[in-house]
């Protein structure tokens, strides 16, 4: 099944990392393309970060105009993110920056406080990860322990002081999404 996953933050949100993160993990289980899009001031301005996967060859465009799957993490982008969304499609969103609401009924919206859970863990520039972390844990798109062990090689040499942040962010998203799972199917 060949599927697309759309981040979208600002830049210096840790996006485009995240998604090349997502694009490493999963080719070791098949086929994987990355595609990455912001303004030339990187910091500040929007970022998007396409990620398709497969088990065959992809078909199709590195930039499609509907994904599977989306995690918005500023609310300036969420309506477009929201939009994009496939019918039956899932869209998680870094509620830490306001309540966003459901807005449509044929796609699952999930809110995960990724900035809080990120700051918590005293690495507020993880917050990408922290979302990374809960969508791969929820949806089973790549094995959170595949982004674990692909993790050191996007982190630039100079900034390995940030791993373990990095890798306590991936942990609390995953742990956040089974939590609130659980909770959910309780209720």
């Amino acid at each position: 099944m060949q599927r697309t996953l759309l981040m979208s933050g600002n830049g210096g949100q840790g996006v485009r990392v995240a998604t090349k993160l997502v694009g490493a993990a999963a080719a070791g289980h098949g086929y994987a393309l990355h595609f990455a899009r912001y303004g030339t001031e990187v910091r500040g301005t929007e970022i998007e970060g396409f990620i398709t996967t497969s088990e065959v060859p992809i078909e199709g465009s590195a930039m499609p105009s509907t994904v599977w799957g989306a995690v918005a993490m500023h609310p300036a982008y969420f309506e477009k993110v929201h939009a994009m969304v496939q019918p039956g499609g899932l869209l998680f969103f870094n509620s830490s920056m306001g309540d966003l609401g459901q807005g449509r009924e044929d796609i699952a919206v999930v809110p995960i406080p990724a900035s809080a859970l990120a700051a918590d863990l005293g690495a507020p520039i993880a917050a990408s990860l922290v979302a990374l972390g809960a969508f791969a844990s929820h949806t089973g798109l790549v094995p959170v322990g595949d982004l674990l062990e692909a993790l050191p090689a996007f982190i630039p040499p100079y900034r390995h002081e940030l791993l373990e942040g990095n890798r306590r962010a991936l942990l609390a998203g995953a742990t956040y999404a089974q939590e609130a799972i659980t909770l959910a199917a309780e209720a």
